[in-house]
């Protein structure tokens, strides 16, 4: 699926949530997109004809889908089911292969940093190579449980048994954060494993930083 498209695709799925009434500001908040871009994609899908422009009371804008933007979603509906559904078959493939790459390393038993998609994921691959997750970990107050798991704080990795510590889906800052509540904590740093978005899997930095395991890389390192 093109960039583009997938763009245009959310900017219609979030205008219709609020049933056309929104604004820009808040479309690109929630887009995650500068506010210059999201003017210029209303204005493209405007101009398309696959909305149309009205105010309601108190000179609101509203947005209202018409039968060639509808007919447009729907092919964009099916384009991002089978988008979604390669990504989510590649993102499998490779978090198979890092959790043979661990299985190889003679890592039976792991801890699990992070609760997101990745994470669920990256734990059904665990599942596949015989690796046990001991505990589930969480950096923020988060409370509840993943996939039948209590989720902790930083805290329970001490009296964890765990061969190694698989950070999950987690941004700079927040790794960061991480590691510095490990060292407070006295885990050895070569335990820490970075399992990022492209399912690439790094140790932490000790010095430099040793990536293995993507399907692009060999596995000698």
């Amino acid at each position: 699926m093109r960039k583009e498209d997938l763009h245009q695709f959310r900017l219609m799925e979030e205008v219709e949530k609020e049933g056309g009434i929104v604004t820009q500001r808040d479309l690109a908040r929630r887009l995650n997109v500068s506010l210059g871009l999201t003017n210029a994609f209303l204005k493209r899908i405007v101009r398309k004809g696959y909305f149309k422009i009205t105010t309601v009371p108190g000179r609101t804008v509203r947005y209202i889908l018409t039968p060639k933007g509808f007919a447009e979603k729907s092919r964009l509906t099916m384009e991002y089911i089978r988008y979604s559904l390669a990504h989510y078959q590649e993102i499998r493939h490779r978090t198979r292969l890092l959790a043979n790459v661990l299985r190889e390393k003679n890592i039976q038993r792991v801890a699990m940093v992070g609760t997101g998609e990745l994470a669920e994921l990256f734990y059904l691959s665990l599942r596949e190579a015989a690796i046990e997750v001991m505990v589930v970990v969480s950096l923020g107050a988060e409370e509840g449980f993943f996939l039948g798991y209590p989720i902790m704080s930083p805290d329970s990795l001490r009296e964890s048994s765990a061969d190694a510590i698989c950070v999950v889906d987690m941004d700079e800052e927040h790794f960061a954060l991480f590691l510095s509540r490990a060292g407070e904590l006295g885990l050895p740093k070569d335990k820490i494993i970075r399992v990022g978005a492209n399912s690439g899997m790094e140790k932490a930095p000790t010095g430099k930083t040793a990536a293995v395991g993507s399907p692009s890389e060999s596995h000698h390192r």
